[in-house]
């Protein structure tokens, strides 16, 4: 059985699941790959291919891991942090401080790749608005400095289409997938729920998301994606836990449901202009 949380282990930020040595191996196959065409050829030239497609390969990887290295650095200013402590009193430094990382986790998504995601915490939310309302030229240079581009805030709205909530939905599913990926973890079979999914819960946030296995599970089949070596079918049937405090929504609805993810996600976002 998944663990709905793992507190003993720290989260890491990963850029790709892709490790050095993978890289090294693939290099070195292309590479012996291309010296034996080359030798039967007569043609040694080509092993320029295999040279050049390494520098590439690895200028990038190396490009991502300082921006995301970068990100894993970056703290929001305290007096920022402080307003936001004002606004919504009763959280301790430890909980704001959870609910900055899930902040981070939520721009290092767009590290990895650029796309809209839907944003499943409330918490984690109301920072952004926060950020987005009253800090608005910190925002912009921020997104600059971390992403290389500006990252818009687009609310849903309360009604909306068919073609609208499936969308949702399926920007969702990405944020799954992503986080995830983010953190070296399986999409269908988690030893951990990524945080960004999981920081109403820690942080006991008023009405906030708890996200249980089974909306997940809906999520996959309704899009027909499946994990490698992974049965989603098999596993939408699977009950969820009751929520631990009243107040907060329990996302665990199958896809049955027509609010499910529209009540578990309020805003996305969307990356525009300036990215590299």
């Amino acid at each position: 059985m998944h663990k709905q949380t793992i507190n003993q282990h720290p989260y890491r930020r990963h850029f790709s699941e892709i490790s050095w040595s993978v890289f090294f191996i693939v290099s070195a196959v292309v590479f012996m790959m291309t010296a034996g065409i080359g030798y039967a050829s007569g043609n040694f030239t080509l092993l320029l291919i295999p040279a050049v497609f390494m520098l590439i390969w690895g200028i990038s990887r190396f490009k991502s891991m300082q921006k995301m290295a970068r990100l894993d650095a970056f703290q929001i200013p305290s007096y920022i942090l402080s307003d936001f402590s004002r606004q919504y009193p009763g959280y301790g430094v430890a909980q704001i401080q959870q609910i900055e990382e899930g902040f981070k986790d939520y721009l290092a998504l767009h590290l990895i790749k650029k796309q809209a995601y839907a944003m499943p915490s409330k918490s984690v939310d109301a920072l952004w608005h926060l950020l987005l309302e009253k800090y608005a030229g910190f925002y912009a240079e921020m997104c600059q400095q971390l992403l290389g581009f500006q990252l818009y805030h687009y609310p849903h709205a309360e009604e909306v289409s068919a073609g609208e909530h499936r969308a949702h939905r399926l920007q969702l599913l990405h944020s799954w997938q992503v986080s995830c990926r983010l953190h070296g973890v399986k999409g269908l079979h988690p030893e951990q729920i990524p945080r960004l999914f999981q920081v109403d819960q820690n942080v006991a946030w008023s009405a906030g998301f708890i996200f249980h296995m089974t909306l997940i599970y809906a999520l996959y089949d309704q899009f027909s994606i499946r994990d490698s070596g992974s049965n989603s079918s098999s596993c939408s049937s699977s009950t969820s836990g009751t929520a631990n405090h009243s107040d907060s929504r329990d996302c665990s609805e199958s896809s049955s449901s027509s609010d499910s993810s529209s009540s578990c996600s309020s805003c996305s976002s969307c990356g525009g202009g300036g990215g590299d």
